[in-house]
């Protein structure tokens, strides 16, 4: 037996999912490997994060899928919507072209900032305010 055998019914369905990030045109695009395991790990950190009241907690929840999914796949996670099918949406302000509002509790906020370098999108930061 190896010890990357899915340990769970949420790891075997990311483990099937596993060849399609292993393809390398995936990899070129994305600008690195994925790890499907990781992904949906972080993707129920996250989750489970953004409903409860720590806003630190939400924070390294967004920074953990930016380290298993890359930015360009968060940048399209958070562009699209496609976050407020796993997350609370803010009751308001929802940012500005290079900013989103992620989450909104107790008076804090988690936004996500495009950060750039010589003009040019570069990454995402995420902040607490």
């Amino acid at each position: 037996m190896t010890d990357d055998y899915p340990a769970n019914d949420f790891e075997a369905t990311a483990y099937k999912f596993q060849w399609f990030f292993d393809l390398k045109e995936i990899q070129e695009r994305f600008g690195q490997r994925v790890s499907a395991r990781f992904a949906e790990s972080a993707m129920r950190d996250l989750t489970a994060a953004s409903f409860g009241d720590n806003a630190n907690e939400v924070r390294l929840a967004w920074q953990l899928l930016l380290d298993s999914i890359g930015p360009i796949l968060t940048g399209l996670f958070i562009s699209t919507g496609a976050w407020k099918k796993f997350c609370p949406e803010p009751d308001h302000d929802v940012g500005a072209p290079a900013m989103a509002i992620l989450w909104r509790k107790n008076g804090k906020q988690v936004v996500g900032r495009v950060t750039f370098k010589d003009d040019r999108a570069h990454g995402i930061r995420f902040d607490v305010e």
